[in-house]
C-alpha cells in the first residue's frame, strides 16, 4: 500500500464516476453527457493495469499472469461480492427479490451479455473480460524476451481497432434498433477504449522520452483535440447509432490525449487546493462509489413514495445531495472495512513485482496503480 500517487489522475477518476451518478440522478446536462465517464474509465484502466504489466517486465523480465490476475482479483472481487451481497438483501428486503439468472450473472462478470442486477455494473464484465485477454496476450509477447518484447503492440493494437469498430458498425446494419446489450455494453464491441489506454501505456513504459516530446511538441493543441473528439456527444446520446459506432473510438482518443499530458512529470503538477485534494480522495474511493451508488439510488427511489405517503416531500436538490453524502459515506466505509484490508493481504502474499521497477517522482505514474471497475 506505500504507493507515490499520481493526483492527476485520480482527480480524473472523480470526475468520471461523478459524471456517471450525474446521468443516474438526472442532473442537468450530464444526463446527456454522463455516460462518457464510463469510457474515461476505461482508458484509465487500461492505461493503468497494463502499466503493472509492463514495470512487471521491466523489474524480472518475464510476467507472470496468473500472479497478476490474483492480485487483481484482491483489488475487484471483495468489494463487488459484498455488494452484490448487499444489492440481494435490499431488493429481498423491498419485496423485490431478483431472478437467480441475474445474480448468476453478476457473479460471473458475464452481466453485460446477460441481464444483471444493476444497469451500471455491465461495465465490470467489459474489464473483467480485458484483463483476462490482456494478463494472457501480454505474458505471452514477454516470452520473447529482450528490452522490449512488445513492440509489435502499436500496430497489433491498430488492427484491432478496425476490427472492433468494424464490429459496432455491422452489429449496428444487422440490428438497427438500439439495445443495450446488443450494441453498448458486449465486451467485444468496447475493449478499444481500453485498448488506447494501453498504448498510450506501452510508449510511456517504453517510448517515454518520445511520448514527452510529443506532448510538448503539440502540448496546444492537445486539448482542443480532445475537444474537437468530444463534441458530438454534446449533441447525440449515447443511444445514437453515431455514438455506439465511431462515437465510441472518438471517444477513446479524445481521453487518450486528455491523460497523455497528466503523466508526463511536471513540476506545477502538485494539486495542493483543496478541491483538487477532495476530488484526489474521491478518486481514490471512485470504485466503491461506482459500485454502491446504484444500490443508494435504488434504496431512495423505494423510500421515496413511503415518504409522500407521511406527507414528507422532500426537494430535488436535498434528494440528490443526500444521495451523493450517502454514497460517498458507503464508499469511504467499504474502502476502509473491506478493500483497504484485502489490498494490505493481497501485498503481503503476493507482493508487486512492478514496484521494484523504478522510482518515481511525485508528478509520474504510480509505481503500482490501483484501477477502477467503472
Amino acid at each position: 500500500m506505500d504507493e507515490v500517487r499520481n493526483p492527476s489522475i485520480d482527480i480524473l477518476r472523480a470526475a468520471a464516476v461523478l459524471l456517471v451518478f450525474c446521468r443516474h440522478i438526472g442532473f442537468p446536462i450530464a444526463s446527456q453527457v454522463g455516460w462518457v465517464g464510463v469510457d474515461l474509465f476505461f482508458v484509465l484502466s487500461g492505461f493503468l493495469v497494463s502499466g503493472l504489466l509492463f514495470h512487471e517486465y521491466q523489474a524480472s523480465q518475464s510476467i507472470r499472469a496468473g500472479r497478476f490476475l490474483i492480485r487483481r482479483g484482491f483489488k475487484i472481487y471483495p468489494q463487488f461480492y459484498l455488494f452484490l451481497a448487499g444489492s440481494f438483501a435490499v431488493k429481498v428486503f423491498f419485496g423485490e427479490p431478483p431472478p437467480a439468472s441475474s445474480v448468476t450473472a453478476e457473479a460471473l462478470f458475464v452481466q453485460n451479455y446477460a441481464e444483471g442486477l444493476w444497469g451500471h455494473t455491465w461495465s465490470l464484465g467489459v474489464e473483467e473480460h480485458f484483463y483476462l485477454i490482456l494478463a494472457v496476450a501480454i505474458a505471452w509477447l514477454g516470452r520473447r524476451g529482450g528490452a522490449n518484447p512488445f513492440a509489435v503492440l502499436p500496430k497489433a493494437a491498430a488492427s484491432l481497432f478496425g476490427l472492433i469498430l468494424g464490429a459496432r458498425v455491422l452489429t449496428w446494419l444487422l440490428q438497427p434498433q438500439t439495445s443495450d446489450y446488443a450494441h453498448i455494453f458486449p465486451s467485444h464491441l468496447r475493449m478499444d477504449s481500453l485498448l488506447a489506454g494501453v498504448i498510450l501505456s506501452y510508449f510511456h513504459s517504453f517510448h517515454p522520452d518520445g511520448l514527452k516530446a510529443l506532448v510538448h511538441r503539440f502540448r496546444a493543441w492537445i486539448q482542443p483535440a480532445s475537444i474537437a473528439l468530444l463534441a458530438p456527444i454534446a449533441f447525440l446520446d449515447q443511444s445514437h447509432p453515431f455514438v455506439y459506432t465511431l462515437g465510441f473510438s472518438l471517444t477513446a482518443w479524445a481521453f487518450v490525449l486528455l491523460l497523455a499530458p497528466l503523466v508526463i512529470p511536471r513540476k506545477d503538477a502538485l494539486y495542493t487546493s483543496l478541491p483538487a485534494r477532495a476530488m484526489a480522495r474521491l478518486g481514490q474511493a471512485s470504485y466503491a462509489f461506482y459500485l454502491w451508488h446504484g444500490l443508494v439510488l435504488f434504496t431512495a427511489d423505494r423510500l421515496q413514495p413511503r415518504l409522500l405517503a407521511r406527507g414528507i416531500e422532500i426537494p430535488l436538490l436535498v434528494q440528490w445531495a443526500a444521495t451523493f453524502g450517502l454514497t460517498l459515506g458507503v464508499a469511504f466505509f467499504t474502502t476502509w472495512l473491506v478493500e483497504i484490508p484485502f489490498l494490505r493481504l493481497r501485498d503481503r502474499w503476493f507482493p508487486s513485482v512492478s514496484r521494484k521497477a523504478r522510482a518515481f517522482s511525485p508528478g509520474e505514474m504510480p509505481a503500482t496503480p490501483e484501477t477502477v471497475g467503472a
